[in-house]
């Protein structure tokens, strides 16, 4: 019973080990950009008015920038310091502003021990990596994509010279169709102000590109699926308290600048 025991507390040692050097560099990934895109971080702040400390998850910018009113430094200096804590984590902040930033008080983990058994039990780390591999291999669908595209262009363009010269309008649109966003700006928001020609030209072009586009439009339907299924549902329910709970486990998440929306980052290993 008692080797047993010696054995069972080697295997949580071991697994504690494990899990804070993955935390660590995670931390350390995550820290050392800000960006207008910014990945979120797991960090101990210690409020020097009343000596709390709260575990928080907070996007990167916002923690230079709090830490920018806290020291009076600069990034880099603010990096030096995030860099040197990256074993514990914990940060002293004591202006009122930089607390208000971090959303100090408000922040709540409620439900992190039920996500973190939530995503043990359905096995959602190894979900996230099999989605990533998916979109990977997707984004690498792209370029053939977009060079598919381009010689269709060309054919079409070859085709309307040798009988006639193309218009202003038709190498406008012929230029720019090698952007798959353009197929929605002519079908769609555009098209009633296309000449007779220029819609006659599309519609040759929809005929063309149709098998595929229909096919990276499958890929990505099934892409969006499962980001639906393996991220955004459980961020739905739960908020920002899902990605603190993922970064224990080396998932980072983000903010996108365009939509403002949280996404799901990238994973990382310890054998990167």
């Amino acid at each position: 019973m008692k080797r047993q025991l010696i054995i069972l507390l080697s295997i949580l040692t071991i697994s504690s080990v494990f899990g804070q050097d993955l935390i660590e560099k995670t931390y350390l990934n995550v820290i050392k950009e800000v960006s207008t895109a910014p990945n979120f971080v797991v960090i101990k702040i210690k409020n020097t008015q009343n000596d709390q400390i709260k575990e928080i998850c907070t996007d990167v910018t916002s923690l230079y920038w709090s830490l920018q009113q806290e020291y009076e430094s600069d990034f880099e200096l603010i990096y030096d310091t995030l860099a040197s804590k990256s074993k514990d984590r914990l940060i002293a902040v004591g202006n009122t502003e930089a607390l208000t930033r971090l959303s100090f008080k408000k922040y709540n983990p409620k439900h992190l021990d039920k996500l973190t058994e939530l995503i043990k039990n359905k096995h959602l780390i190894d979900s996230l990596v099999q989605f990533d591999k998916y979109r990977l291999d997707l984004y690498d669908e792209y370029y053939p994509y977009r060079d598919l595209r381009q010689s269709k262009i060309e054919m079409i363009e070859d085709s309307i010279s040798a009988i006639r010269e193309l218009t202003t309008e038709e190498t406008e649109i012929l230029n720019r169709l090698d952007d798959p966003y353009y197929d929605y700006h002519y079908n769609d928001y555009y098209w009633d102000k296309l000449s007779k020609s220029g819609q006659a030209l599309i519609v040759i072009w929809n005929s063309k590109i149709k098998a595929d586009k229909d096919r990276i439009e499958t890929f990505e339907k099934e892409r969006d699926r499962q980001e639906k299924k393996f991220f955004f549902d459980y961020y739905n329910d739960y908020g920002i308290v899902f990605c603190h709970a993922l970064f224990n486990f080396g998932v980072t998440c983000y903010q996108d600048c365009e939509n403002g929306q949280i996404k799901f980052g990238q994973i990382i290993t310890l054998d990167e």
